[in-house]
């Protein structure tokens, strides 16, 4: 070995330099610990590097899937830093960042793609009808006694859609709350599966939407985990399924006819007069009717008694066409047997789908319009949809 201080090669055993006299067994000691040390670090940082990387495979019902990616990401970086403890701050900083990203990124993609895989027949799986109202409600009295009565089950619910958002780790959510109280806290913060972002781009504020996904509990809103959105027409009638999925249930052998054009007229106070009872059970339709909408009746059924049309106003309006109801009269009541987004003109076909003639979207001309869309349910056939079916 080599004199610390004068260089002189020395002999192993020799604790003092013959040359200098210089002590050689401390400076090589300190320069052994030193040494251990740094080893010391670089396998705690490697420990908390993967800290970070078991985090992200904590259940979701434990702990909120976007909550999870953030404390991974930071985990990670704190261990680089620690890994990269000899090195200049800033190269510690800037390097761990890099290696957080590099390490958290491909397992947020991959935990996203699993989710997505799953979630893929969410609406399929059985969900509990929750009022909103409720719900809200709910957890603002008391958190403990609403997380005992709706945590970790899925749920699905309707209200007015208010804001559409990104999280910090880049995650898109929307706000849903209810009609009755624009400035009502809590509201529902529904964190989206990837299947339903494309939808959400779609939708404006103050339209009316009905979401399903798992609650995750209160965190300043009430947290709703993997949402997808529902179309309205399942949750008021489990008999229009079917059409709600797939756009249309016409059978495609038939061909249908146009017997005449719809009018709608403006709705008017009295219009939502007779209308005040569903609107009361329903959120979303209490927001259709609360602002600019046209009607029109027709009789669909041919009882003798009119059918009610609405469509709404510009609020209502996405690249799928404007959102489109159906209300039969029972009695002092109407219920609602159709329920859709339609683009054009509307009329009444000839024929009928069971018990109603079917609607159809038209051209300028009264001409049935025909899908154009590839991939879509409807490329190729008549815009017709049943009423009621």
């Amino acid at each position: 070995m080599f004199c610390p201080k004068c260089g002189t090669t020395v002999e192993e055993a020799a604790q003092f330099c013959g040359k200098c006299g210089a002590e050689v067994r401390s400076a090589v000691g300190a320069a052994a610990t030193s040494e251990t040390r740094k080893q010391s670090s670089k396998v705690v940082g490697w420990l908390i590097v993967l800290l970070g990387v078991v985090t992200m495979f904590v259940p979701s019902r434990v702990v909120p899937l976007d909550v999870l990616k953030v404390l991974a990401f930071i985990i990670s970086w704190v261990g680089f830093s620690v890994v990269l403890s000899g090195s200049s701050t800033i190269m510690r900083i800037g390097s761990g960042l890099v290696g957080a990203a590099v390490v958290v990124f491909p397992l947020v993609y991959l935990r996203d793609t699993v989710r997505d895989s799953s979630g893929a027949t969410d609406t399929a799986v059985a969900a509990n009808e929750v009022s909103l109202d409720s719900l809200l409600s709910d957890y603002k009295a008391n958190e403990v006694a609403a997380d005992q009565k709706y945590k970790g089950q899925t749920i699905r619910t309707s209200g007015v859609l208010k804001e559409v958002k990104k999280d910090i780790a880049d995650n898109p959510f929307v706000l849903v709350g209810t009609n009755t109280d624009p400035l009502v806290i809590p509201e529902l913060q529904c964190s989206l599966s990837r299947s339903a972002v494309q939808e959400a781009a779609r939708l404006t504020r103050g339209a009316p939407v009905t979401v399903q996904g798992s609650v995750r509990g209160l965190l300043l809103n009430v947290q709703l985990a993997d949402c997808t959105f529902v179309a309205p027409s399942v949750v008021r009638s489990e008999q229009n399924s079917e059409a709600a999925t797939n756009g249309s249930a016409q059978t495609p052998a038939q061909v249908f006819t146009v017997n005449h054009v719809i009018t709608f007229s403006d709705g008017t106070s009295s219009d939502r007069t007779v209308l005040e009872p569903v609107a009361k059970e329903d959120a979303q339709f209490a927001a259709l009717i609360g602002g600019d909408f046209t009607i029109a009746r027709e009789d669909l059924n041919e009882d003798g008694v009119k059918e009610i049309l609405i469509v709404g106003g510009r609020d209502f309006c996405g690249s799928g066409g404007c959102l489109t109801e159906v209300f039969e009269k029972q009695g002092d009541s109407c219920v609602a047997v159709f329920s859709q987004n339609l683009a054009g003109s509307l009329a009444v076909t000839n024929e009928k789908v069971g018990k109603f003639h079917a609607i159809a979207a038209t051209d300028d001309k009264g001409k049935i319009l025909t899908g154009e869309k590839d991939g879509t349910p409807m490329n190729g056939k008549q815009m017709v949809y049943p009423v009621g079916n």
